[in-house]
């Protein structure tokens, strides 16, 4: 499987795709950068961070960048891909 993310710490601050083998209990990759996750009101764009505070680390929802959800994983990564949705503040 495919996810789509936006590293906006890079050096090209732009949207990349990486192969994963599962997604964790979010929807998501393991990874500390923009992408797709779900809650249980759909679809959203957002963060994970690895939580270190427990005996044994995990990832856990950091931020939520956008303002609104969606219904399917491909229309959120449509708006993750053109960087077109309203933000959170």
């Amino acid at each position: 499987m495919k996810i789509i993310y936006f590293d906006a710490e890079g050096e090209d601050k732009s949207i990349h795709e990486m192969e994963v083998d599962s997604l964790n209990g979010f929807c998501g990759a393991n990874i500390p950068y923009m992408q797709v996750l779900k809650s249980a009101a759909g679809y959203y764009i957002g963060q994970l961070c690895e939580a270190d505070w427990s005996p044994e680390s995990f990832w856990e929802p950091y931020l939520r960048d956008s303002a609104c959800y969606w219904e399917k994983r491909k229309d959120a990564e449509q708006a993750l891909k053109t960087r077109n949705y309203p933000v959170s503040f």
